[in-house]
């Protein structure tokens, strides 16, 4: 059966739970008291370990002195899509490996360690690429 809210709850049967749960308030009282005498007994004779307070939950991220956690961004004098255009006027059509290869000898530089995709990415959104094959690019 579904759980009504507190707020849906005629006033009679509010009171009426909360005479119920009063009944019961000192048979948990003893439970709990017992129980805790139970322990007690166990704790002096050594079988259970007194209950530890909590600790606090494994600090994330980073530890302390780990170092910078970022590499530095490669600086070049022209944009990817410049040098893409540049390799791509010198031999056309290149495939993305091509021309990865030829923009990096031309001395572009990228830390990445997707740069193939990023390549990729770059001759297919420029207006300036144009694919002319599966995998080829050439100048629009």
């Amino acid at each position: 059966m579904p759980r009504m809210k507190l707020s849906n709850l005629p006033i009679d049967r509010l009171h009426a739970e909360i005479q119920r749960r009063m009944r019961n308030l000192p048979k948990l009282i003893r439970q709990r008291d017992e129980l805790n005498r139970q322990i007690e007994e166990l704790e002096k004779l050594g079988l259970a370990k007194p209950a530890a307070a909590k600790a606090a939950p494994k600090r994330r991220g980073r530890k302390p002195g780990a170092g910078k956690g970022r590499r530095r961004k490669a600086r070049n004098a022209v944009s990817l899509s410049d040098a893409l255009a540049a390799a791509l006027k010198a031999k056309s059509p290149l495939g993305v490996g091509e021309a990865v290869q030829a923009v990096q000898a031309a001395g572009y530089k990228s830390n990445s360690k997707i740069f193939r995709t990023i390549v990729n990415q770059t001759l297919a959104k420029e207006k300036r690429f144009k694919k002319v094959g599966r995998g080829q690019y050439a100048l629009a």
